[in-house]
């Protein structure tokens, strides 16, 4: 009988991508900038090797790799300060009305746990205002891996449920085979 719903968040439970949204406001030109900067170029950034370790929470002084991550849109030729940046990119964080009333409802009657490659802004933001309604909520920058290098290994424990009564939501559907192989 299922009596868990495991949740991501980005795509699922907030209605877009932050990073997207994010770089088309860099695109856009509504960011104060030196010269024109283009979504692919903003985009690059989420995929550069400081990025990823920065989504795992790899760097031994966090606040070093954070203001690395920040820096790096920056040399693009953003003129906003790192701070301004964060906020911002937090600001794009926003949860589906939707869902919000859907996880209402189920609250009531399942136990209720989250999974989310996340940057720590995101993260921090996410259990503000979710973290009564989750019994468990994993994030990627927290315990060191994304979903598809043992997330799910460090949450399935964390989470203390038999994954056969659970229902895992995802918007993308390179999370679902590890998950599926576990029942």
């Amino acid at each position: 009988m299922i009596d868990t719903i495991i949740f991501d968040y980005g795509g699922v439970i907030s209605s877009q991508q932050r990073s997207v949204s994010f770089c088309e406001w860099i695109s856009r030109g509504d960011a104060k900038r030196t010269r024109g900067i283009s979504y692919d170029e903003a985009k690059s950034i989420f995929k550069t090797d400081i990025s990823k370790q920065y989504k795992v929470g790899k760097a031994t002084q966090k606040n070093l790799l954070q203001e690395k991550f920040w820096r790096q849109f920056i040399e693009l030729g953003l003129e906003d300060t790192i701070d301004d940046l964060q906020k911002k990119f937090v600001s794009f964080n926003e949860a589906d009305d939707n869902m919000v009333k859907l996880i209402n409802w189920l609250d009531k009657r399942f136990t209720l746990a989250m999974i989310s490659d996340s940057l720590p802004e995101l993260s921090n933001d996410v259990e503000a205002r979710f973290g009564t309604i989750f019994e468990t909520m994993i994030f990627s920058d927290r315990e060191g891996c994304v979903k598809k290098e043992g997330l799910y290994d460090e949450a399935i424990p964390q989470i203390g449920k038999d994954l056969k009564n659970c229902i895992y939501i995802d918007d993308r559907k390179e999370n679902l085979p590890y998950l599926e192989s576990q029942g």
